[in-house]
């Protein structure tokens, strides 16, 4: 997986260190970067990292940007969406009653056929 150092500094824009010691730390923690490709002045690094199949929170850039935070104890990125839902919860309103069964179903309620007004022995 390739990662671009450019945008993990811009999830967790408070790391110091240079991109070659993100990439020892990033290694000693599990998440093996193979190969640091320089992409130019301004433009960072480019990661080659081998990810295992149990680490998939760290398949992205936000996954590898969370432990980055992590590693050097800063603030995570953003974990909740920038916009907002376009159904946002509804929270219960303490003025509502629970639903009542609707009046066709008190209407006519079930009876097998041994209670049924029909079949009942009759007093003499």
């Amino acid at each position: 997986m390739n990662v671009l150092t450019k945008w993990l500094r811009s999830y967790v824009p408070g790391i110091t260190v240079d991109d070659r010691q993100l990439a020892d730390d990033l290694t000693l923690r599990g998440i093996a970067v193979e190969g640091i490709h320089d992409l130019g002045p301004g433009n960072g690094h480019l990661f080659e990292m081998d990810i295992t199949t149990n680490r998939v929170d760290a398949m992205n850039h936000y996954g590898i940007a969370r432990e980055a935070a992590t590693i050097y104890n800063l603030r995570s990125p953003r974990s909740t969406p920038r916009f907002p839902p376009r159904f946002p919860p509804r929270s219960p309103s303490p003025s509502r009653s629970p639903p009542t069964p609707s009046a066709s179903a008190d209407a006519s309620p079930r009876r097998s056929c041994a209670t049924s007004p029909s079949r009942r022995p009759q007093a003499r």
